[in-house]
Order: structure tokens, then sequence, then C-alpha cells
């Protein structure tokens, strides 16, 4: 296998797995039950209110090379809690967690700077600029806001239009020179403080809804994107539907069905990618020990999701969904146990083989996302 071919068939491995083993977070193994019994998905108390993240709205994959969308800045309303929030388009390369190269251009807007009236201003951040953002004119709430963002060689174009006081800022940035852009954002964000590198109580605001949404010239379809819910105090802040390039953000639950799920998925959504890292590494003409290692810790990992899935009476909706599931993982682990027999010639079948398995998991994955009204981008850290 070439190394552009790898390449490809990681990358094919990151854009499938949203739905059942997408996380690039490294995952901790834990124990699969012991019990045989079923229980019902939405019997017995359990955490029903996880922590989602801190973003809320849609990614769109694919070669991004021009990014819009227009909003009205929203504003915070009486008796809202001290935090902060930003409103915010972005564009990413692939890399590692804190490096990959990210440029974005939006709004913040919060009351986190003490007893003085809330603060709405227009920024812009880079990976470069370790994702701080830079001050680049205040705004009001209730201006109409248009933000673009443009690849023109190795810089970044970006231009921030505030439509009701006329201000305007273009400039330019160097980020991730020769890469490709795969994933284009449309984002409500919680934002961290820098003091405690925790996202701010979310404050409380008037309705966020993005129009004129956009990539490269176009209105995205969605097949192409992936949701994520930010976490609040009572519940969830979600994207509603794609509209005529436009959608809202509103406020949402899930339900205890939906959290069994995550809870019974979250060590494989942890193990998965480094996991499909490694055997393609391998295929591409790697060592085999690591590999043979990574296939043993990764079916592990599968028979345990099997079993956390079979413990479970799910809504009746779900159900053939999650069967599916449970029935690639058992065929991932059956091709799992062939690497030791697989000659040189044959490596790059079996990775084929295993790359048409993985995305088999994830299309079920999403279809049971659906189904239990789950956002695309939801995982939990694994327990063990």
């Amino acid at each position: 296998m070439t190394r552009a071919r790898f390449a490809a068939m990681v990358a094919t491995i990151a854009l499938t797995l949203a739905g059942c083993g997408g996380s690039h977070n490294a995952g901790r193994r834990s124990s699969a039950p012991t019990h045989a019994g079923t229980r019902a998905a939405d019997s017995a108390p359990t955490g029903s209110h996880p922590d989602l993240g801190p973003f809320a709205g849609y990614a769109w994959h694919g070669d991004a090379r021009s990014v819009h969308a227009a909003w009205t800045v929203p504003r915070l309303r009486p008796g809202s809690v001290t935090g902060e929030a930003a409103t915010w388009i972005g564009v990413e390369a692939p890399g590692s967690t804190g490096d990959a190269p990210f440029v974005q251009v939006g709004v913040n807007e919060g009351n986190t700077a003490g007893p003085g009236p809330p603060f709405y201003y227009a920024f812009y951040s880079t990976t470069k600029l370790h994702f701080h953002p830079v001050h680049l004119f205040d705004v009001l709430p209730g201006d109409e806001i248009s933000a673009t963002l443009r690849r023109s060689g190795a810089r970044w174009q970006i231009v921030i239009l505030d439509l009701t006081s006329s201000r305007e800022r273009r400039l330019s940035a160097v980020q991730g020179a020769g890469r490709v852009f795969n994933e284009a954002q449309y984002t409500q964000e919680d934002v961290t403080s820098a003091r405690t590198n925790q996202p701010f109580p979310y404050p409380s605001l008037s309705p966020v809804r993005f129009t004129e949404v956009s990539v490269d010239g176009k209105t995205p379809r969605a097949a192409r994107l992936d949701s994520s819910w930010l976490t609040e105090a009572n519940g969830y802040l979600a994207p509603g539907p794609m509209r005529g390039g436009a959608f809202r953000l509103s406020h949402r639950t899930i339900s205890i069905a939906a959290v069994r799920y995550l809870q019974a998925i979250a060590a494989q959504d942890g193990a998965t990618y480094g996991a499909m890292t490694s055997l393609l590494r391998w295929a591409s003409g790697g060592a085999t020990r690591p590999a043979v290692a990574a296939a043993r810790r990764f079916a592990g990992v599968l028979r345990q999701t099997i079993a956390k899935l079979g413990t479970v009476r799910w809504p009746a909706n779900a159900r053939a969904k999650i069967s599916a599931i449970r029935d690639d993982a058992r065929r991932l682990c059956g091709l799992l146990a062939t690497i030791r027999a697989v000659r040189p010639g044959g490596r790059l079948p079996w990775a084929q083989r295993l790359t048409r398995l993985v995305g088999a998991l994830g299309s079920d994955g999403q279809a049971a996302r659906r189904a239990l009204r789950l956002p695309d981008a939801a995982t939990l850290p694994p327990t063990g």
C-alpha cells in the first residue's frame, strides 16, 4: 500500500466512525458485564445528563476551501448567569488534539468582566494564536453579522462584516499551508475560561440562528453534516434541521436509553481510531507484532461492546439498528482473529475488508443515534 493510499484510508476511517467508535481520543479498557439478563433502557436511575461538550451546531466534512454564514448577534437576557458564549464559523485540518490547523471568525457574547454591562465583540483566532480570540471591533446585540473564510494559496482570507453598523475587518492568516482542510464548522460555543480551563456557565441568550450557510459556495447537504450539542445546566442546546441554508439552535433533552447507548459504546469509541491507524499501518508494510497486539486489544473492546449492548432492552425503533451494530462487531472480531495468518500479499485485501466492516459499523451506529435522537458527534469517556 502506498503512503497516499494509507493516508486516504485513515481519512476514510475518520469520517465513517462518528456513529459508533468515532472519537480520536485514546480509550481505557473496561470489563464486560458478567450478568446475562436484560433491563429496559428507560428503567433504573442513571446519569441522565452527561456532558456532551461545549459546542452546538454542525460540522461539514469534505475539502473546504471557503466557509460562510450570517447571524444576528444574540442578546444576554436579564438575570443571566455570569458566563461567555461565542457564535462563529471555522475550518479545520486533520491533526492531533490542540495542534490541528484551525481558523475561526465570529462574535463573543458575555458578562464575565465584572459588574459592568455585557460585552459583544467580533474576533478571530487560529491554532497559531493558541485559540485565543483577537478583538476586531465591538458589536451590539441585534446587529446583523456576515462572516467568510476563504482559502487563497497558503493563506486564509478572513472577512467579518457588521451590516448594521457598517463596521468590517478583512485580514489573512497563514495556517496549515499545503494541508487539506476537511471540516467546516458553524458553531455556538460555551467559551472556556483561561483561568480554570473549564467552560464558563453558559449564559441565557436570545435565540441563535445561522443563515446563508455555505461551503465552497454551496449549501451543505444534510448527509455530510454532523451535529453537536452544547451541555447546559438542565439540558442541551441543539441544532434544528438545515433548511434553505439556515438552522436554529433550541433546547433539547436526551432519554435514558440514549445515555445507556453512549455508555455502552464508550470504550469502543475511544479505541477504534487508534486501533485502525495501527492496523492500516501494518497493511502498508509495518511490523506484525504491534498489529497483532492492536487487533487483540480491539477485539476485546468489540466483545465488550457486544455484551453491553445485549444487556439492555432498547426502544422498539432502535432495536434493529443496535442488533446490526452487534452483528458488525462480531464480523470485525472474526476478521481480527485472522491477522496472524495473513501473508504479506494479502495485507491490502485484508485492510480493505477491515475498512468496509468499520464503515458498516459507523453507518449502523449513525442509524442507532438517529433512532435514539442523539447528536452525531456525542461521545462519553470510557470507564474502567
